[in-house]
């Protein structure tokens, strides 16, 4: 079998992702490289060379693919995340990357990463030290010599090997360098490729050649230091599932609509003024005498015999509100894609149950806490890593715990809290304040509007709530376990109604006490 060189080779799964993985990337990252990167398309009505670049110049994205991802890091970095102390791991976890990031910091780069791309890669290294001197907290010190961590996105990961265990044999990394230490010489760039084996590593140039200089040397760990971070683990070898799979390209037709609403403000914006006309406007628009032009803009003529007087006529919206409809639709099914809502059947009504709304919150903390699990995975493999660097045994190494509930126990809560106070009616302002707060409690992630609505149901209301009553109960029909009862909900529109509800529940449930069916209780 012939040789292949180092620069030549990737993974099939590397060449079938890589498409994938870069239009991910330009898709968060926005801006000019994405208006410029070929995702808006022409339509039938306009020329390529004029109208097209036109429309292109005004373009604009909004980003929502960079909004999710965020979204899933600052949910799970908000939440405290048990960190034993470790002795051991108290300056690695200070600088983790030998530029002064923090784990924390380290992580929600792993977290954002692994969610754009589906995984994401970290190698835990030394640097290179004489082989007569052991890596130790004294060497550390004294020679500044101490584990690192590198983030190593799929796209630098071109190759790789994978035993029937899902052990990895070996690796094959490209690495972007610059020569540019001596600022009196021209800067170099060279593409290297860095090849980590069980028993030792080496450089590549971009030719397949070893690196000026021969870098190399042994694996003193004996296995390959590197670990994968998935967003969701497709059972692929070293490849995951992005969380923006499906959301990019949601996310690009919407940039094409809103590029296809702006080109109709553009053409349209204005309205139209039509006049009658004998023939005299076109010889005047001849003779060129400003005094007698009627408008700075073109005018649409008619008979000068029709009865109808000047006018404006405006363009039709309809077909603005159609895409706008469309473009809020899907924008509402990007947070569906994304775990960040309830059901999609949810998503196009204008309220939504109570039942519904625990689902939604349900649903977003599943999402958020398995990918809080992947987290939690991979900072523990990084930690056993960096202990064996230092020659101790990784089994030693006290775990990192993630959150796996997120605000769900504290809603609780909260609401048990607010009810009780809303109950006693202190004050119809504080009622209010109480219930404002707990609303965007229970919606976080609700748009703006969505919260102004809330907000203004409940402020023209008089602050107070309906109990809810369980079979059994009283006002016609039995409610089902847990909701409640339609009398309940009518009487409780107003402040008188909801004090006679009250006092009628007061009364049945001391009447439920003391009787049944009519009959003193034993």
């Amino acid at each position: 079998m012939a040789e292949q060189k180092m620069s030549e080779r990737r993974h099939p799964l590397f060449t079938e992702y890589l498409d994938d993985w870069e239009f991910f990337e330009e898709s968060v990252k926005g801006g000019r490289e994405y208006l410029e990167g070929g995702h808006l398309f022409s339509h039938r009505l306009e020329s390529q060379d004029d109208d097209f670049q036109e429309r292109k110049d005004r373009a604009y994205f909004l980003n929502f693919c960079d909004e999710v991802c965020e979204t899933y890091t600052n949910y799970i970095m908000k939440e405290k995340i048990d960190r034993p102390e470790d002795s051991t791991l108290e300056e690695f976890r200070k600088d983790v990357d030998g530029r002064g990031t923090t784990i924390d910091e380290f992580m929600k780069k792993v977290s954002y990463l692994s969610s754009i791309y589906g995984h994401v890669h970290v190698v835990v290294d030394t640097p290179a030290i004489d082989e007569d001197k052991e890596l130790t907290k004294r060497t550390e010190k004294e020679d500044k010599l101490r584990p690192y961590a590198s983030i190593i996105i799929p796209t630098q990961l071109v190759d790789w090997s994978v035993d029937r265990s899902g052990n990895l044999n070996w690796i094959l990394i490209q690495q972007e360098e610059f020569e540019d230490v001596d600022p009196n010489l021209e800067r170099i760039e060279q593409i290297t490729y860095k090849l980590i084996t069980t028993e030792d590593w080496q450089v590549f140039d971009q030719d397949g050649n070893p690196a000026d200089g021969g870098r190399s040397g042994s694996n003193d760990l004996g296995s390959i230091f590197l670990i994968t971070c998935y967003h969701k683990d497709i059972d692929l070898d070293m490849v995951g599932e992005s969380l923006i799979k499906d959301i990019a390209y949601v996310n690009r037709i919407i940039f094409n609509w809103s590029s296809c609403i702006d080109e109709m403000i553009e053409r349209q914006t204005f309205s139209q003024l039509i006049v009658p006309d004998d023939g005299s406007l076109a010889q005047e628009e001849e003779s060129g005498d400003p005094l007698k032009k009627i408008s700075t803009s073109s005018v649409w003529t008619y008979p000068s015999d029709s009865t109808h007087a000047p006018n404006f006529i405006s363009p039709n919206t309809d077909n603005l509100r159609v895409i706008w409809e469309m473009i809020t639709a899907h924008i509402r099914e990007i947070h569906r894609l994304a775990g960040l809502t309830g059901a999609s059947e949810d998503l196009y009504t204008a309220q939504r149950s109570g039942t519904s709304q625990q689902y939604g919150f349900l649903n977003i903390n599943s999402s958020l806490a398995a990918k809080a699990t992947n987290l939690e995975k991979t900072e523990n493999e990084i930690n056993k890593l960096a202990y064996m660097w230092y020659n101790k045994d990784p089994q030693s190494v006290e775990l990192v715990k993630y959150p796996t509930k997120f605000d769900v126990e504290a809603l609780a809560q909260t609401m048990e809290t607010s009810f009780l106070i809303v109950e006693r009616e202190f004050s119809e302002t504080l009622n209010k304040e109480l219930l404002k707060k707990l609303g965007k409690k229970a919606l976080p992630l609700a748009s703006e509007e969505i919260r102004n609505k809330i907000d203004s149901e409940i402020e023209s209301g008089d602050g107070t709530i309906a109990p809810l009553v369980t079979a059994g109960g009283f006002g016609g029909e039995e409610a089902g376990p847990g909701q409640p009862a339609k009398d309940v909900g009518s009487a409780a529109k107003n402040k008188s109604d909801g004090k006679e509800v009250k006092k009628s529940l007061q009364s049945n449930t001391k009447t439920s006490e003391g009787t049944k069916e009519g009959k003193p209780r034993k």
